[in-house]
């Protein structure tokens, strides 16, 4: 069974629309790498970032949550907020 995480963030009331794309973009490739990682998509709207990752466990995906916070603090701190987080086990997919 795998595990999914969902984040929301919000992006700053100033953030651009090419910093809304360059958001996505350093936050897409961010889990490639860390253990446990299976898949990752990112989608975005006129005001969110949204981050769908899956995992092989609730720990790997705890943990990338963990790590995905300190990156953002970092590297794109006060440009993304986040909102809500959800990890939950994977019920039906055709992944």
């Amino acid at each position: 069974m795998s595990y999914v995480r969902i984040a929301v963030y919000t992006l700053a009331g100033s953030t651009t629309g090419q910093t809304r794309q360059d958001a996505a973009a350093e936050l897409f490739p961010f889990h490639h790498g860390h253990p446990g990682f299976i898949h990752h998509e990112v989608l975005t709207s006129a005001d969110e970032v949204i981050s769908i990752s899956r995992w092989q466990s609730r720990e790997h995906a705890t943990e990338g949550a963990v790590q995905v916070a300190a990156w953002l603090q970092n590297h794109l701190h006060g440009q993304l907020t986040l909102e809500q987080h959800y990890i939950g086990a994977s019920v039906i997919a055709d992944r």
